[in-house]
């Protein structure tokens, strides 16, 4: 077997490995392990809509940073999943979720190994795959959970299209960028690195300025094309989306009443972004966050300094897009100078590859011997494919390690004896760095079962509904006013009796969320529902039921007074 051969069926068992280990990390009991609420129902409910009565949307989920929504695109993307079951399985769309979560992993493996070499695939793919928090975006229904996959597809065509010099992987990228940027709006940064990648593929290739013009060109035209839909919608309603997006821009920087100030956020926010797909939520541990993010920045500085050619390039690329991104997200989004029970680390999924592959790259870099003193030639080759640059096959490395081994076997407990202790224990430093953040990972893992149930606990709960009002459709309420009630319109809508809206109805469904009691300065269980009630002009008739769909999630089934 030659040695080319050997190198890519080792390549090949480390990526079907690392997949089978994402896989059974994100895909066993999708059914009750992703948490569903009212954005998981009115996503579902809208995907339903779709397939089952070809209602298009051209708006996609509402933000929670502004009075505008995200992209459509996102209920396109994961449409296909619901055809089968004409929209009534959920968890069929969680699944493809679930699968994008896993091929992340697989793209994220690649770049790495294409900038430098197999070891940086096997920790970048590593770090992802049983990244505590990349394993729960995989598991429910949310438009920020594919980004991951998105976010690794545009870096690693970009860098393919930069190295190569071919554009067409341009586009590729500008088509996966676009998708980035409608599943969250914020995701629009993702253009950052791909302009400073582009320019520097400008100033590397001069005369090809005219095709990578064009290039750039067909970049902003897919983008553009991706937000046709939000078009025609803003043509057909007097812009309400630029008006609010407007309104949310001119209060960029300005913390929240009581927030943090901006330099605490600069502070804060890129540790908590840097950590989340290291260690996790930096309030839950702390000490683990700083401990990684102190590692990471070490690890990528140290590895910057060290590397040579386009592997420098490439990891002060990664390294100071994910610095860069989360400076940038502390300025434009308040919000991230604090943590409360609301989920806000979906903002920045769009830098989690990054992170993941500058810290393989990085670790790779690190790996090697100093004392080698490998040329730049080697080094550059080392950041190919072992087919495309037999300078990077198993045995040109061996060739460049017997001539450094060589050099420096000299005198017992000379200087060699001194490099080659060094090199044992930095190794040894590089491992343990490794198996820590894997450990803790594995150790961090989701629950099995969601607090709230999952979709198998909303469906009993509109199981429960039905049959205290005897099977007719009711109205629904949600408390506070603008806490969604997709959680029991679309089970409602699955089991047969579709909410509709008060004037139709005989019977109301108040859910209100005890997370936001002090919001709404009354308590669940009564006095919330009273008012919510009194708002909507609604004289409630008897309580046929009240229960806890979930914690803190009350349902209270009341007629309607004179129906």
């Amino acid at each position: 077997m030659t040695a080319t051969r050997s190198a890519r069926l080792r390549d090949a068992a480390v990526l079907v490995g690392l997949l089978a280990l994402a896989a059974a990390l994100r895909l066993p009991g999708l059914a009750a392990r992703g948490t569903f609420d009212s954005d998981q129902g009115t996503d579902a409910l809208v995907v339903r809509n779709l397939v089952r009565d070809g209602v298009v949307p051209l708006l996609g989920p509402q933000t929670s940073i502004g009075d505008f929504h995200h992209g459509a695109l996102y209920y396109y993307l994961i449409a296909p999943a619901g055809i089968p079951s004409g929209g009534d399985d959920p968890i069929a769309l969680v699944a493809l979720i679930a699968i994008l979560g896993v091929a992340a992993v697989g793209v994220t493996w690649w770049l790495a190994r294409a900038i430098a070499g197999p070891g940086a695939a096997l920790v970048a793919g590593l770090v992802l795959a049983v990244s505590a928090s990349a394993v729960d975006g995989s598991t429910f229904l949310w438009n920020p959970n594919p980004i991951p996959f998105f976010a690794a597809v545009a870096l690693a065509t970009a860098w393919l299209g930069a190295s190569s010099g071919r554009t067409r992987w341009w586009l590729v990228a500008g088509a996966a960028q676009a998708i980035v940027g409608q599943l969250h709006v914020l995701g629009i940064l993702g253009l950052v690195p791909l302009g400073a990648l582009w320019l520097w593929a400008v100033r590397r290739s001069p005369g090809r300025r005219r095709a990578l013009i064009g290039a750039c060109v067909g970049v902003m035209g897919i983008v553009a094309l991706g937000y046709v839909p939000l078009l025609v919608y803003e043509l057909g309603n007097d812009f309400p989306e630029t008006r609010g997006a407007l309104a949310w821009l001119a209060g960029t920087g300005r913390p929240a009443e009581g927030g943090p100030g901006f330099l605490d956020r600069l502070l804060f926010v890129p540790l908590r972004i840097l950590s989340f797909p290291l260690s996790g939520l930096v309030t839950r541990a702390p000490v683990a966050a700083v401990l990684s993010v102190t590692t990471w920045v070490a690890i990528v500085a140290i590895g910057a300094l060290r590397a040579r050619g386009e592997q420098r390039l490439a990891l002060a690329w990664l390294g100071g897009w994910a610095a860069l991104g989360a400076i940038l997200l502390a300025i434009v989004v308040p919000s991230l100078g604090t943590v409360n029970p609301l989920p806000a680390d979906h903002y920045h999924a769009f830098l989690w590859p990054a992170i993941a592959v500058a810290a393989g790259v990085a670790t790779a870099i690190l790996w090697r011997d100093p004392a080698s003193a490998e040329p730049a030639d080697a080094e550059a080759a080392d950041a190919q494919p072992a087919d495309a640059q037999p300078g990077n096959a198993p045995d040109g490395r061996r060739r460049v390690a017997g001539r450094a081994a060589g050099s420096a076997g000299g005198r017992v407990g000379g200087p060699a004896a001194r490099s080659l202790g060094g090199r044992v224990a930095g190794r040894a430093i590089l491992v343990g760095v490794v198996a820590a953040t894997v450990a803790w990972n594995l150790g961090s893992q989701p629950p099995a079962a969601a607090a709230d149930g999952g979709w198998s606990a909303a469906e009993a709960a509109a199981r429960r509904v039905a049959t205290a009002t005897d099977g007719r459709s009711p109205a629904l309420l949600g408390v506070p006013h603008f806490k969604g009630t997709g959680a029991m319109a679309y089970p409602l809508a699955v089991i047969g009796a579709p909410a509709v809206e008060p004037g139709r109805a005989s019977d109301v469904v108040v859910l209100c969320d005890a997370v936001f009691e002090e919001v709404v300065g009354l308590s669940c269980g009564g006095a919330a529902e009273a008012a919510r009630l009194a708002d909507a002009g609604i004289t409630p008739g008897p309580l046929l039921d009240r229960f806890l769909a979930a914690p803190d999630r009350w349902v209270s089934v009341y007629g309607i007074a004179g129906r």
